[in-house]
């Protein structure tokens, strides 16, 4: 294991560290108000989720520009999608109505806001597909390497299924029984918020790590 590969295995595990002491202080250390004004819609936790998804097209833009990003236009694009949908920017054009109202033509949505919101969603399908196209097998391969622009797309991956996780265990426990506190329930919507900032971090890293200079070189 080189230097820098263990400085990078470092960056990981104090990366997510963090984010798990975070959540912990917050959930458990802090009164349920100001937990809470924390991780609020449009709050601090979540705009600095919102933050790092459009760090991350910025730092993209920086280290691919000499290679052409008509090649890669996916990657930000999937960064772009990911920051409006932890922004809820789909209520700038559907207001309060959710996303399954869009074909209800009885739902108060401007015909123009329902047509906008289909292009945009087609794009997003294109940029995934073509995401998982170029890189779904190569991904695999090199995790199987422990190259770190495959780990850290690892670990954002992880976060996001943990993130979902903490978001669904409550109506899950429900189904078999289980009733949570109110209490309970927090600390679930805390950690599902605080690791939600673990994927756009993790993502950062994939994108240094990736860049073409040093793809070659950074395995464990």
């Amino acid at each position: 294991m080189t230097l820098t590969s263990r400085g990078s295995l470092i960056a990981f595990a104090a990366t997510g560290a963090v984010l798990v002491v975070a959540a912990v202080v917050i959930a458990i250390f802090m009164s349920n108000d100001t937990s809470a004004a924390l991780v609020r819609e449009h709050g601090p936790v979540e705009n600095l989720s919102v933050g790092l998804y459009l760090v991350g097209v910025i730092v993209f833009v920086g280290l691919f520009l000499s290679k052409g990003l008509r090649h890669y236009w996916y990657i930000p694009a999937v960064l772009l999608a990911l920051a409006s949908r932890e922004a809820s920017a789909h209520r700038l054009l559907l207001g309060d109505q959710s996303s399954k109202q869009l074909f209800n033509m009885s739902a108060d949505i401007s015909l123009a806001g329902r047509v906008l919101v289909v292009i945009l969603a087609v794009i997003v399908l294109l940029a995934l597909f073509k995401l998982l196209a170029r890189h779904f097998t190569q991904f695999w391969k090199k995790l199987a390497q422990f190259d770190h622009a495959a780990m850290a797309v690892f670990l954002a991956l992880s976060f996001a299924g943990m993130s979902q996780f903490f978001d669904k265990f409550s109506a899950k426990a429900a189904e078999f029984g289980i009733i949570l506190t109110p209490d309970d329930k927090h600390i679930l919507w805390v950690f599902e918020e605080v690791t939600e900032i673990g994927i756009g971090a993790f993502l950062i890293f994939a994108i240094i790590y990736a860049r073409p200079s040093r793809q070659a070189t950074h395995k464990v």
